[in-house]
């Protein structure tokens, strides 16, 4: 996702608390499902001249917790419910709609949960919990 998002021109903050325990979790499953959610971050910024994406890992409530934050324009209030549903996408050709399907079904399979809030017009905030 570094190359993609690097020819973006987008601000990436990234904050990862201390001595985090290590999770009993596909790797690269987790790690696809985090790129997915990166790349629509970007792919939401493209039009929005302030470009900052930020990336949190912590414990809350013993579980690890993942928070995505981007600028971008927001996920329309009508699409909200539909998002993580299989060939939906908002990008026209551009998109196949599986990214964020895919994102929640690695999820699901690991126990976790993945929850979006978004303001339109001021980004989005993706929340990946998963257990310890």
């Amino acid at each position: 996702a570094q190359p993609y998002i690097r020819t973006r021109f987008i601000d990436v903050q990234v904050h990862v608390e201390p001595n985090l325990p290590i999770i009993d979790a596909d790797r690269w499953q987790i790690v696809q499902a985090i790129v997915n959610i990166l790349q629509n971050a970007a792919d939401a910024m493209a039009d929005v001249q302030r470009r900052v994406l930020s990336v949190t890992a912590g414990m809350h409530e013993a579980q690890m917790r993942i928070l995505i934050s981007d600028t971008g324009t927001g996920i329309a209030p009508e699409n909200a419910s539909r998002i993580f549903d299989a060939f939906f996408t908002t990008k026209g050709d551009r998109g196949t709609g599986l990214g964020l399907y895919i994102a929640k079904q690695v999820v699901d399979e690991h126990r976790g949960t993945i929850s979006v809030e978004t303001a339109d017009e001021r980004g989005a905030r993706f929340a990946i919990s998963l257990p310890v």
